[in-house]
């Protein structure tokens, strides 16, 4: 889903920025391409850093207080990922994906992945970006037509 999601943005970012050069502002199209190489990175780095999933490493603690969590329905137990969730943290399980995720807001149809604590600031940065590119190809593409 990655790769058609980068490639849908490219393809449509590309025909406004060339249609932009053939008007000859220069100026216009690098701020595009600027633009675009942001919203593409900040893409790239939601679908490929770790959304927040916790470490599974049972072995730090002890069997008796991993078997006694398990038995006890304890928030503090995932039963399906088998792992300790912090105390006080906001971890979730995704459905989607079936992984705990620490601060969990949802799951990406865009990217394929959760957006947690690790990726959210990059997906928010993508968000805001793509919508300074679409009014950024509106507005220049105005300027730009005779």
């Amino acid at each position: 889903m990655f790769v058609c999601s980068s490639l849908i943005i490219l393809a449509l970012s590309s025909v406004f920025l060339f249609m932009i050069l053939l008007s000859k502002s220069v100026l216009l199209t690098l701020v595009g391409v600027m633009i675009l190489m942001i919203d593409l990175g900040s893409f790239g780095a939601t679908a490929t850093l770790n959304p927040g999933i916790p470490d599974r490493n049972l072995q730090k603690y002890s069997p008796e207080y991993v078997e006694s969590l398990s038995k006890s329905n304890s928030l503090g137990y995932c039963s399906r990922c088998k792992i300790i969730r912090r105390p006080g943290s906001d971890t979730q399980h995704c459905a989607d994906c079936d992984v705990c995720v620490e601060g969990y807001d949802h799951h990406c149809p865009w990217t394929g992945k959760c957006i947690g604590k690790g990726n959210s600031r990059y997906f928010y940065t993508f968000l805001a970006s793509t919508f300074i590119l679409l009014f950024f190809m509106m507005g220049a593409t105005l300027l730009t037509v005779p």
